[in-house]
């Protein structure tokens, strides 16, 4: 039988392991991008509703760079931070909306 080695990390250019970034980098990214959304749309609250929803706009393009840049961990904390977000907004939406829950 064929059998492969262990993948090893490769080098830089400079001698240096590559980076693979942190989970926690990766969603602090998320929620500065969602900050800047809420900053973007501060005179239609409505978008608060559906932010679930419209973080893929910024979400599916910061995990491409950061998959292309081989930041293994910090694309990880992207997932997390963006399904933490829709798992929250999902479940905020459904529970005012349901009637049994009231703001005032």
């Amino acid at each position: 039988m064929d059998e492969r080695p262990a993948p090893v990390d490769v080098p830089d250019a400079a001698g240096a392991a590559p980076h693979r970034g942190s989970i926690k980098h990766g969603m602090l990214l998320v929620l500065m991008l969602h900050l800047l959304q809420l900053l973007w749309f501060v005179d239609e609250p409505v978008w608060i509703w559906f932010i679930g929803v419209t973080q893929a706009i910024y979400v599916i393009p910061a995990l491409i760079v950061t998959a292309i840049k081989r930041r293994t961990h910090t694309v990880g904390g992207i997932f997390i931070g963006a399904a933490l977000t829709a798992l929250l907004n999902f479940t905020l939406a459904s529970m005012l909306c349901s009637g049994r829950y009231a703001l005032v």
